[in-house]
Formats: C-alpha cells, structure tokens, sequence
C-alpha cells in the first residue's frame, strides 16, 4: 500500500471514530436509573428488606393509625431490645420519654400527662418527672417485631416501581406490593446496601408512615438512676 493510501485509510477511520462519539451516541444511564432499570421491583423491594433485616440498630420515627386510636414512637432501637426516645400510645394524652433496659420499661411524663389519668392530681403529684416502671410497655422496643413489616411477603407479579425520589441526600426508588386490602410502600435506596429511609401503609387495618435513619450507629441506653425510679401502682 502506497503512503498516499495509508494516509487515506487513516482519515477515514479517524472519521469513523468521530462519528461515533457525536451527539446520536446513547449515553449510559447513570447509577440511580440503571438500578431502577434493570432491576425488577420485587427484587429492589427484596434488596431493601434484606438490608433492614440485617441492622443491629436503628432510629424509627412512625406514626401508625388504627381506626381511631393512634401511636406515635421516636425511638433509637438496638436488636438486643434496649431502646430509648418517646412514645405515645392510645389513651396518652402526649407523649412521655421511654426508655427500656435490660428488659425493664420506664416512661417519665409531665404533670400534665399524668393528670389526664383516672387518679389525676395524685398520680401527677406521685409520677410527673420520675421514671415510672410498669412492667407492660417493654414490647415497644422489641426489635424484630419493629421491623416485621421487612418480613412481609412480596408479590412477585403486582409488586410495582413507583418511581425515583430522594430521601436526605439519597437517591432512592419507590416500590410497593399489597398487602391484605393495601399497600406497603418502600422507599429503597440506590446506593448498597440498599437501606430503606420510608415505609408508608395504605388501605388496611392499620396505615401509617415509618421514617427510619441511623443505621447501625451506636445507641448507647443506661438505666435511669435509682433514686428517680417509681413502680406503678396503677
């Protein structure tokens, strides 16, 4: 092949080369669409869930409503069940400071959260500001029956993406599949290992919004002091 040629075919490949990095070239999806893309939405939902179940700690912020009677926690939860923050149940009429150690539940509350009680101004006068110990309310911090919503089946066929969103900073992708006449959606992050910041219940019995952060970070939990710990006496 004569120089004259040479030079030619090396034009013409450079050419080549050049169209085909113009503007027609598809670009490559970027990390939050190509998992939502080739992922399906049960195996995202799945990836979530795996990820939650594996937390040792967690802080749950939930809101659930059942009928008319509603519970609110903000709790910092660890898988041995100890947990602290605040919690209001049916019947509170605010909430009140929790904490549960060593399998023992105390609730310190104001004047005010005590005197909506049956025994009003004297049980205020005897709990308001003391860690009240009741020996019922040590479920609430039961760490697997917190995340049992995680251990849900998932419909293989109805499971559905819901679209993109961010959650704090956090690409995420909005899935959900039913649930006995509703909904549990999940906002499952891009990002491995998948965590799960939102679950939110719609159309059953009970609905209602899970906020969850902090995963595995450290929960410390210590028994409140003895000199401000009370029995309840009813």
């Amino acid at each position: 092949m004569t120089k004259r040629a040479t030079a030619g075919l090396v034009a013409a490949l450079a050419l080549v080369a050049a169209g085909c990095g113009g503007g027609d070239e598809t670009p490559e999806p970027d990390v939050e669409e190509a998992y939502a893309q080739y992922h399906s939405a049960p195996a995202i939902m799945a990836d979530g869930f795996d990820a939650m179940l594996a937390l040792d700690t967690v802080h749950l912020r939930s809101e659930i409503r059942d009928g008319d009677r509603t519970t609110l926690m903000d709790l910092s939860l660890r898988r041995d069940g100890d947990c602290l923050g605040t919690l209001q149940i049916p019947g509170w009429t605010e909430p009140a400071d929790f904490v549960v150690a060593d399998g023992r539940d105390y609730v310190r509350g104001s004047a005010k959260f005590w005197s909506a009680g049956p025994d009003g101004a004297a049980a205020a006068e005897r709990y308001a500001g003391r860690w009240v110990t009741t020996g019922d309310l040590a479920s609430y911090c039961d760490f697997e029956g917190q995340l049992a919503p995680f251990t849900r089946t998932i419909d293989e066929k109805l499971t559905s993406k819901d679209g993109l969103d961010e959650i704090e900073g956090a690409d995420v992708v909005r899935v959900s599949t039913p649930t006995g006449g509703g909904r549990l959606r999940a906002w499952v992050e891009v990002a491995a290992p998948h965590h799960v910041p939102r679950l939110e219940l719609t159309g059953g019995s009970a609905t209602g919004e899970i906020e969850l952060s902090e995963f595995d970070s450290a929960v410390e939990v210590e028994v409140p002091p003895a000199a401000d710990v009370v029995e309840f006496t009813g």
